[in-house]
This record gives C-alpha cells, structure tokens and sequence, in this order.
C-alpha cells in the first residue's frame, strides 16, 4: 500500500534471494489496494492499470519463473489484459467461499476465467494448493502424512487430474 517503485523493486530482490537460498517461496501474489470504507485509507487511490502492469512486469523480471498471481475478484477490469501481463496462476478462485480479506469482492465465475484465459492463448487447470511443480519435482515440501492422498489426486505434471475446467 503506497509503495515507492524502488520499495517495490527492493521487496522483490529480497524474495528473489530468499527464494534461491530455500527453494521455498511457490508464489509472489501481486494484490492491489482496494479502499474500504470505515478505515483510515479510505480515500486512498487505488492502483491503475498502468501501475499494475508495471508491478507485474517487473516482478516477471525479478523472479523469473516463480509464480505469479492477481486476485482476479480484485481486478474484474482488467481481467482480459492480466494472462497476458506475466502472470501465470489465478490464485484461490473458489465458487462457493468468499475472498477471507475483500470478502466484497466476490470472485469471477470459473466458466469466465476460463474463457478469458483461452481467449489469450492459456489454459485453465486445477491444482491443488500446493503448486505443481512442487508436487512433481519437490515432494520433500509434501508432510509424509499427506503424500499418498496428494500424489492420487494428481497427474504426472502435479496437476488435479482431468482438472481441465
């Protein structure tokens, strides 16, 4: 909130570097401001589009390909343009709960995520909330106690099975 374009860039370095120590970090979530009423930012602006784009270029910039994500209920305006910005992950999309934090916002229809993200040329898969490349080339990330339900869910790219949308 109100971060300077160099607070930005140094935020990014530093999960850039803490990410190639630990192997770690499965996802950077590039969530824009949204004022509410009754709280002290009220009047704050929000992001523009520009703004945001920026942020997620230069993130794809910084963190190579590490996930990125943008809350889709956050950023119903721009939806169309967002695949194409750098991100490669819609985050928790869920039909039936509400956004725990923007619980206001309420989250796209998965039908139209779907066709937003083919109109661009991507495809909509289910995971699961562990990222897939985890799932496959990571498993020491999984609790012993969970690999055998996790690893029947999945297909062999760590993707929920026929989870095509």
């Amino acid at each position: 909130i109100g971060e300077t374009e160099k607070e930005i860039i140094d935020s990014l370095d530093i999960l850039r570097k803490i990410h190639e120590n630990y192997g770690h970090i499965q996802e950077i979530i590039i969530q824009p401001f949204k004022a509410k009423k009754g709280t002290l930012m009220e009047n704050h602006p929000e992001p523009s589009l520009k703004k945001l784009l920026q942020t997620i270029a230069v993130a794809r910039i910084f963190l190579g390909r590490m996930n990125l994500q943008v809350p889709p209920n956050l950023t119903k305006q721009y939806l169309e343009v967002l695949p194409y910005s750098g991100i490669n992950d819609w985050g928790g999309v869920s039909p039936v709960t509400l956004d725990y934090i923007n619980p206001e916002e309420s989250w796209p229809k998965i039908v139209e995520l779907k066709n937003v993200t083919e109109n661009c040329g991507f495809i909509l898969k289910e995971r699961l909330p562990i990222y897939p490349e985890y799932v496959s080339q990571k498993p020491e990330f999984i609790p012993e106690s969970l690999k055998n339900l996790v690893f029947e869910k999945v297909d062999e790219e760590g993707y929920v099975k026929n989870g095509k949308v």
